[in-house]
């Protein structure tokens, strides 16, 4: 992980966010500040009260993170959205480095087939959430199994269909 620390030298009215730690994916800020803090006699020139922070994320980060989070929140199947997939990110820590291999192969699949979350897979996500979290995971495993090349003749890749039509025209 790389984390980047760059001076901006505009700073909000109460003085935070001249200099600015960024970093991709990884731990949530929270813990961030933590790390910082602990090494902050090493860099005196910068403020830790005053400093600002930015999390960028990755597609899959946040894909393994929503998938990771939602079985533990329930209540939020009937009610998903993009707020949603934020929460999920925000509350884990290195989602890009989950060590379960079920939920690393269905944000794999959640990818599918351009390579990064489109909104199309995310309204079909909330669709398939709102009939309960069995009935996603039944969805996630199909979409993983055509990711893998592996579905079986019951199931139908129409969206790998429909990019190859979009390329060959």
């Amino acid at each position: 992980m790389t984390v980047e620390l760059d001076y901006t030298g505009e700073a909000d009215r109460r003085g935070v966010g001249a200099w600015r730690v960024s970093w991709t994916d990884g731990p949530t800020p929270a813990a961030m500040t933590a790390e910082i803090t602990r090494r902050a006699a090493r860099y005196p020139a910068v403020e830790v009260g005053k400093l600002g922070q930015f999390r960028g994320s990755t597609d899959f980060a946040r894909a393994a993170a929503l998938l990771a989070w939602l079985p533990q929140h329930p209540e939020y199947l009937e009610h998903f959205n993009t707020f949603v997939v934020d929460a999920a990110f925000d509350a884990a820590e290195f989602p890009e480095r989950l060590d379960d291999p079920v939920v690393t192969r269905r944000a794999r699949a959640l990818l599918q087939p351009k390579g990064w979350l489109s909104a199309a897979t995310m309204q079909q996500l909330a669709q398939h959430c709102a009939r309960g979290w069995s009935h996603a995971e039944q969805w996630l495993d199909d979409l993983a199994a055509v990711a893998e090349g592996r579905a079986g003749d019951n199931v139908v890749d129409l969206s790998t269909a429909r990019v190859r039509r979009d390329e060959q025209r």
